[in-house]
Formats: structure tokens, C-alpha cells, sequence
């Protein structure tokens, strides 16, 4: 396990080696679209961006935690209004999914409306209406988060769905690929231990 210990410098070395795997994939700039799904992964989204010339975004989206512990994230909602639900978990903890709702509803009002003007200036994430998107995050643990950027991906219309991130777990790489087109990364582990374990320097980013 001890050799994937910062197997990145940082999150722009990370970048190059994602930039040769997409573009020995011939994805057509026209209909293809890069979106970040995590500060991190928005990050690494520009990066490409400017090297490949795809257009790129943001998924805007929210943790909802559970009662009482905001370690243990039950549930997401994305800025489609789109609410993935940790079904096994809510049930350990024995949480009405009504108190999700009001919460997802919270969060979306609050939180991921302000950070559409932040990030956008009020206005929604790019037409995705028949595109190819290639959904980037700079590592995939449970692939939660991924999963309820799927849904949106599927709501917004996206023709295609398409997972990049330098470091994935082996278990939710398994899971992801039922669900999309196909996932491209750089290293496949199996003991997963966190995404601070994988890069030697991993500093809060702002995109803006």
C-alpha cells in the first residue's frame, strides 16, 4: 500500500497524467464537456480544459449529514435538485426520509443557489442536452458523490457519461462502471485509504 503513498506531487501533476489518457481517446471538442464535481476536481477540469481546448464546468452539489454527526454523510443533492439517498445508512441510524427532504430543500436554498452566483453569477451549469460529459474529480473513494453526479448527468440529458480521476477505489470502480460509458484514471487501489494519502501537496482550492 505504501507505494501509492504521494504518488502526486499535487493536483497539476495529477492533471498531466489525465491529459494523456483523454487525449489518446479522440473526443470530439464540439460535443464533449469537461465537468468538475468537487472544488479539486473543478481544479483539475480548468487544467485540462486550457491544455485540450474542451469546454468545462462545475457541478454544484451538497452533503446532508446525519443527525447529530456531521461525519456521516446520508444523502446529496445536486444543483439539478437531484437527491441521492445512502439507503443502508439511514436505516442503521433510523432517519425519516422526510427529514432528508427538508434538509436537501435547506441546501439547495441556502447553499447551492449562493454558490451559483458565486461560481456563475446566478446562472445554470453549461446545456448538456446531447453531449458527451466527462465527469473529473481529483480522487474517488465510495463514489457517492459520483453516483448522485451521474443522476444530474442523466436529468440534464447528457448523451454519454464518462468518469476521469487520477485515483479510484477499486470496489466503487467496480460499482461506477455498471452505471456509466466508461471511467479512465490513472491508478486503480484496492485498499483506499484517503485522497491527503495520495498527494504529497493537497491545498484548499477556490475556482474562482
Amino acid at each position: 500500500m505504501d507505494r501509492y503513498r504521494n504518488i502526486f506531487n499535487d493536483r497539476d501533476s495529477a492533471s498531466e497524467e489525465l491529459e494523456r489518457i483523454i487525449s489518446n481517446n479522440n473526443f470530439n471538442k464540439d460535443d464533449t464537456i469537461l465537468i468538475g464535481i468537487s472544488q479539486g476536481g473543478a481544479y483539475i477540469a480548468n487544467v485540462l480544459s486550457k491544455k485540450l481546448g474542451f469546454e468545462k464546468d462545475i457541478l454544484l452539489s451538497e452533503r446532508i449529514y446525519a443527525p447529530n454527526n456531521d461525519n456521516v454523510t446520508i444523502a446529496i443533492i445536486t444543483e439539478s435538485e437531484d437527491v441521492v439517498i445512502h439507503n443502508k445508512l439511514i436505516n442503521s441510524f433510523d432517519i425519516e426520509e422526510d427529514f432528508i427532504y427538508t434538509e436537501a430543500r435547506y441546501k439547495y436554498e441556502e447553499d447551492i443557489l449562493n454558490l451559483k452566483y458565486k461560481y456563475r453569477d446566478g446562472n445554470k451549469i453549461k446545456d448538456l442536452t446531447n453531449k458527451r460529459v466527462i465527469l473529473i474529480d481529483e480522487s474517488v473513494e465510495s463514489g457517492f458523490t459520483m453516483y448522485a453526479s451521474i443522476k444530474s448527468m442523466i436529468s440534464l440529458g447528457a448523451k454519454n457519461i464518462y468518469i476521469t480521476s487520477p485515483i479510484i477505489d477499486k470496489i466503487a470502480y467496480n460499482n461506477l462502471l455498471t452505471i456509466c460509458d466508461g471511467i479512465y484514471y490513472n491508478y486503480k487501489i484496492e485498499d483506499y485509504v484517503s485522497a491527503q494519502y495520495y498527494y504529497k501537496i493537497l491545498d484548499d482550492v477556490d475556482i474562482v
